[in-house]
């Protein structure tokens, strides 16, 4: 991971000046040594003296406190949840618990904190079941989502910006209910069912960007760049200008480069010529159509071509707006939304594969009563045979018997 953030921060581009990357949250699976534990057990004894000793020793300097939450919705899992410290700017971390010793991990900003995350929940296993410390370990560690967020120095065009995207084959659309352009960048090399194999970017127009749904460092990479890449190309188009019009007209005319690569400003001013000389023309014609204008618009007059940026002009100190409280508020929204989608397709996830767990279980267990009947059978039958063979014949000699 500390890879990937070098090769990000060390990108260089020609206009955009991206802010440094921030990793706002982890989600993660993990594998304890333990199957079929019993939660019962563990709600019982966890505000046990010792334990709560222990708990207290781990957590000092790292989290505030720690709370056992008995969910009621799985009844095969609880919620060890670690209170960040007072003033700290660290996160609540939520660690899921199922019985058969899967763990499910939300909350760290870090691949270390993950993993410190999982060393204090062993501990506390250790402490539960009075066990030596070191005796309950996790295994199986696979990060199952990462969400991330940076911003640009500058205001965008959410129209232009699709149409840059668009003119790059990339999938990008600006849904009617979110206030950004969501693009979907595809991933290689992700197994399992029912896995999207796509990675999520959300640009909004004030400049903040979320990458979410990255799985590893190198999508985190490949999301990365591609974004930046278009912006940087295309700066000068996708960049809000002053003079750019908001109204409904101005939406059009930017839904416009997703249909022409190479509009230029001539095409209108021809267009516009034509139209003017059969205006004028004096031909009869054939048939003569009436029709009734409330309001005639001027025609639209092209823009001054901008003059070329100075190569030896020092760019301006990176301007980022930061957000209102609505504009953060949605975000908040947009992250626990996909967060709890996550968590739905990993609940799904860990109870098909608990099922397949004990399906192969009671395979198992009918081939072994199979295999020990099968033997119990052979052995009686061994048995059978060797008394058999042991026993004596008796032989009847006829000349012996004599009335």
């Amino acid at each position: 991971m500390l890879r990937t953030l070098t090769a990000i921060r060390d990108l260089e581009f020609q206009d955009l000046k991206p802010s440094e990357i921030n990793i706002s949250t982890i989600s993660a699976t993990a594998r304890m040594n333990a199957d079929g534990m019993k939660l019962r057990y563990i709600i019982k004894h966890f505000k046990d003296e010792v334990v709560q000793e222990m708990i207290q020793e781990l957590i000092e300097g790292h989290y505030g406190s720690v709370m056992l939450d008995d969910t009621k919705s799985f009844s095969n899992s609880v919620i060890l949840k670690l209170n960040k410290l007072e003033g700290s700017k660290g996160k609540n971390v939520a660690i899921k618990i199922f019985s058969n010793g899967m763990l499910h991990i939300t909350g760290p900003v870090s691949a270390s904190g993950v993993l410190e995350v999982t060393q204090f929940t062993c501990a506390i296993m250790d402490a539960i079941y009075r066990k030596k410390l070191g005796t309950y370990k996790t295994h199986d560690f696979y990060i199952q989502m990462m969400n991330t967020n940076f911003s640009v120095n500058s205001q965008l065009n959410k129209r232009k910006v699709h149409a840059a995207m668009r003119q790059r084959d990339m999938e990008a659309t600006i849904p009617d209910t979110h206030p950004a352009v969501r693009l979907k960048v595809p991933v290689e090399g992700r197994k399992g069912k029912n896995i999207t194999d796509r990675v999520t970017v959300l640009v909004f127009a004030t400049g903040p960007i979320i990458i979410t749904g990255v799985k590893s460092p190198e999508e985190l990479l490949l999301a990365y760049t591609s974004v930046t890449k278009v912006l940087d190309e295309a700066y000068d188009m996708v960049v809000f200008h002053e003079d750019d019009d908001d109204d409904v007209e101005a939406d059009e005319r930017d839904v416009d480069f997703t249909d022409f690569d190479d509009f230029n400003e001539s095409d209108t001013s021809n267009i516009h010529k034509s139209s003017t000389e059969s205006d004028t023309d004096d031909s009869p014609s054939p048939v003569k159509k009436t029709s009734v204008s409330k309001k005639t618009k001027a025609p639209m007059t092209p823009k001054a071509p901008k003059a070329p940026r100075d190569p030896k002009k020092v760019p301006s100190e990176p301007k980022v707006k930061k957000l209102t409280r609505k504009e953060e508020k949605k975000l908040e929204r947009e992250q626990k939304k996909m967060e709890r989608e996550m968590e739905r397709e990993m609940e799904k996830e860990m109870k098909k594969a608990d099922k397949e767990q004990k399906k192969l279980e009671r395979e198992q267990k009918k081939q072994e009563a199979q295999q020990n009947k099968t033997s119990k059978k052979r052995g009686r039958n061994e048995t059978e045979a060797s008394v058999s063979m042991k026993k004596p014949r008796v032989e009847v000699d006829g000349d012996d018997d004599e009335c």
